[in-house]
């Protein structure tokens, strides 16, 4: 009797994705080669996962420290297999951490408006007057110079970034 015995083969690449923070994610491999084969998955080509010991790794509530470079290892008596990188990005939508203080002021004074936000970097802001975009208000403060009534107002950030976009309360 002629018995083959075939080392671990990776038939099915595990996939890239990117993800907001706390979303779940599988990642699954498939593999071929004589029974009983194992699985270890690895995160950054060093850490092991600890638990995942199966085709599939089922991570849940990710958070930006899960992002990596995730890899699964298949084993059997007869050898192993490392499967293709699969990146994991997760982004965090923008959150307002500070928001703007309304203000009342003399006429002819400057203002100044600001807010403080996080999220996935890199981070973009506009300011808005009565819901309207104000050009070239871009930044995390906006400064009003030599003030008038006619600018009196609803003035509210808006901050984007890659994920979406979170707007301060409007401060009059």
């Amino acid at each position: 009797a002629l018995t083959v015995n075939l080392r671990p083969a990776i038939t099915g690449q595990p996939r890239s994705q990117t993800v907001l923070s706390g979303a779940s994610v599988n990642l699954n491999v498939t593999a071929t080669g004589t029974p009983p084969l194992s699985y270890e998955w690895r995160k950054d080509v060093t850490n092991v996962v600890s638990g995942a010991a199966s085709a599939a790794l089922a991570l849940s509530n990710v958070q930006t420290n899960d992002s990596g470079k995730y890899t699964a290892i298949v084993r059997n008596s007869f050898g192993a297999a490392t499967s293709a990188v699969a990146l994991l990005t997760v982004r965090e939508l923008p959150a307002i951490l500070t928001q703007p203080a309304s203000r009342t002021v003399l006429a002819g004074s400057n203002v100044t408006f600001a807010v403080a936000a996080a999220g996935t970097a890199p981070l973009s802001y506009q300011w808005r007057k009565n819901g309207t975009n104000l050009a070239g208000a871009t930044r995390s403060n906006l400064t009003l110079a030599k003030v008038t009534k006619a600018l009196a107002a609803e003035y509210a950030g808006v901050e984007k970034n890659s994920a979406g976009a979170a707007t301060s309360v409007g401060c009059p």
